[in-house]
């Protein structure tokens, strides 16, 4: 499944194998929309990661 920012985490994420959740970090409101969604899956107990495009291109793992 792949979210946009602003998209509702689905209330029953275990019925994926997998979810993208893409959000552009300069944007103030995307950003706190991230985190909040961060710490809903935190909270959850879900695996999760995140990765930053690098300045020169490609990903890095962050977390």
């Amino acid at each position: 499944m792949l979210l946009a920012v602003a998209t509702p985490l689905p209330d029953e994420l275990t019925a994926f194998e997998r979810v993208a959740y893409v959000f552009d970090g300069r944007e103030d409101a995307q950003l706190q929309a991230a985190r909040q969604a961060w710490s809903a899956l935190k909270a959850s107990g879900l695996a999760r990661s995140y990765y930053q495009q690098r300045e020169a291109g490609g990903w890095e793992k962050k977390a």
